[in-house]
């Protein structure tokens, strides 16, 4: 789960996209549970 938030974190800083990383962060938490 960290391993992911730290991807989600890193695909955000690349894009400089909020929505992107937003979008990202929600899946990440959806594969998660």
């Amino acid at each position: 789960m960290i391993a992911g938030h730290a991807y989600s974190l890193g695909v955000g800083l690349a894009t400089h996209n909020v929505k992107d990383f937003e979008l990202v962060a929600h899946m990440v938490q959806i594969v998660a549970l």
